[in-house]
């Protein structure tokens, strides 16, 4: 399991903007239920990272199915342009998928959504107004691919170190 809070706000940071930035380029609602959803998401992830979580994965799953239809539905719907349809299936994929996110992989796959939702946002947006939230997921990004490299070598956390290095500093002041 992933242990690092750090990493997880940053992630859910990137898909949030993700989110944010479709919402801008297509002119829709999505993030005022998405945001919010997938917030609660992470928060439920992180306290049930060590367990198991087998009734919660088949709610989820029953879910992802029932998101899988209406996607079909609205597919027939728009068969001329799919873009905002695939990115509101991939939104709401990422919302119940927020609910299960227990390993470095996991949130791996939330940083790829992040980034398909700001590329999808690009081709959607014919304004400037999209330019902000881009170079804002530029900003979060950077440091999430650190701890997440950080993590995959298995280095000590940022925060561990953070804590050690203020200890030391305040054992020498004394």
């Amino acid at each position: 399991t992933e242990e690092s809070i750090l990493l997880r706000v940053l992630v859910q940071a990137l898909v949030i903007v993700g989110i944010i930035a479709t919402d801008v380029a297509a002119q829709t609602q999505m993030s005022f239920w998405a945001i919010p959803l997938s917030i609660i998401g992470a928060i439920i992830s992180w306290q049930r990272r060590g367990k198991k979580n087998i009734g919660l994965k088949f709610l989820l799953a029953m879910g992802m199915i029932v998101t899988l239809f209406v996607f079909f539905g609205n597919l027939l719907e728009n068969v001329f342009d799919n873009r905002l349809v695939l990115a509101e299936f991939l939104i709401q994929l990422q919302v119940l998928h927020s609910f299960d996110l227990p390993r470095r992989k996991d949130l791996g796959y939330s940083m790829v959504i992040g980034l398909i939702s700001v590329g999808v946002a690009g081709t959607l947006s014919q304004t400037i107004a999209f330019a902000p939230w881009l170079l804002l997921f530029l900003l979060l990004a950077i440091p999430t691919l650190i701890l997440d490299y950080r993590s995959r070598l298995n280095l000590p956390k940022w925060e561990a170190q953070f804590h050690q290095s203020k200890q030391n500093k305040n054992q020498k002041d004394t």
